[in-house]
C-alpha cells in the first residue's frame, strides 16, 4: 500500500534506526507475542490470585492489586501481590529464556524464534533481558502487560496518586510505537529491543548470518594478528 511505503520510507531516513533486514516474518512475530501475553499474563495472575483467594476464603473474585484494600484487607497484601507476580513474570521472561531455553520464552519455542545481541547474534545476556522485559515490556510499554498494570496500580497506592490515566496512556503510545517499528522498519527491532540491544532471529533462517558474523570476525583477528 502507498501508506505503508510512506511509513516505511520515513522511518528508514531516520538516523539510529538500524536498517539491517530481518527474515523475521510478521505473522510469527506477532504470534510469539499474543503467546507470551497470554502464558505470561497467566503466569503474573496466578500469584495475586491464590493468595486472595485464601485471603478472602471465596468469597471474593479478584479484579486486579485494589480487590485486596476494597475487601477490607491491609494495603500491604497488595504490595506482597505485586512482589510475587514480579517473581512470577521474572521466571517466565528472563530466567525460562535465560536458563531453560537460551534466548527464548515459551512464545519464542513455539514459534522458532530467538532473542539475541543485535550485533553479533550471540545468545543474548540476562542484564539484556532484564532491560528487554522489565524496563522495556513493563515499564516503558507498560499498557500491553499485566505486570505493567500492577506496577502502576502499586504506585497508585503508595502515592494516593491514580497514575493509570498517564502511565496507562504513556504506555499505550510507546506500546504502539513498537509495533509501527515492529511493521515497517527493515530490521523489525522494537522499543525494547533497541533498549536492550536485541533483535529476534528465526533459528534456522538467520544461522548462515550467524556464522557469516564469525567468519568476518575470525579474519579481522587473523589480519590484526598478522599486522603484529
Amino acid at each position: 500500500m502507498k501508506q505503508d511505503n510512506i511509513i516505511s520510507k520515513t522511518l528508514a531516513s531516520i538516523k539510529g534506526l538500524d536498517q539491517r533486514p530481518s527474515q523475521v516474518d510478521l505473522i510469527p512475530r506477532l504470534s510469539a507475542y499474543i503467546a507470551d501475553w497470554f502464558f505470561g499474563n497467566l503466569f503474573v495472575m496466578a500469584g495475586p490470585f491464590v493468595m486472595f483467594s485464601l485471603m478472602t476464603a471465596k468469597e471474593a473474585s479478584y479484579k486486579n492489586l485494589y480487590s485486596f484494600p476494597a475487601y477490607g484487607l491491609a494495603e500491604t497484601w497488595s504490595y506482597l501481590s505485586f512482589i510475587l507476580a514480579l517473581i512470577f513474570y521474572s521466571l517466565y521472561f528472563v530466567f525460562i529464556p535465560y536458563k531453560v531455553w537460551p534466548g527464548q520464552t515459551l512464545g519464542k519455542k513455539m514459534t522458532k524464534l530467538k532473542i539475541v545481541e543485535a550485533e553479533d547474534y550471540e545468545t543474548t545476556s540476562w542484564q539484556a533481558l532484564l532491560m528487554r522485559h522489565l524496563v522495556g515490556f513493563v515499564v516503558v510499554e507498560g499498557a500491553a502487560f499485566t505486570m505493567g498494570q500492577y506496577l502502576q496500580e502499586t504506585l497508585s497506592l503508595m502515592t494516593g496518586f491514580y497514575t493509570e490515566n498517564y502511565l496507562g496512556t504513556a504506555g499505550l503510545i510507546l506500546a504502539m510505537v513498537s509495533l509501527i517499528l515492529v511493521i515497517f522498519t527493515r530490521s523489525g527491532r522494537a522499543l525494547h529491543d533497541y533498549m536492550a540491544n536485541t533483535r529476534v532471529i528465526k533459528i534456522e533462517g538467520e544461522e548462515p548470518v550467524k556464522k557469516l558474523i564469525r567468519d568476518q570476525r575470525r579474519r579481522n583477528h587473523q589480519l590484526r594478528h598478522l599486522k603484529k
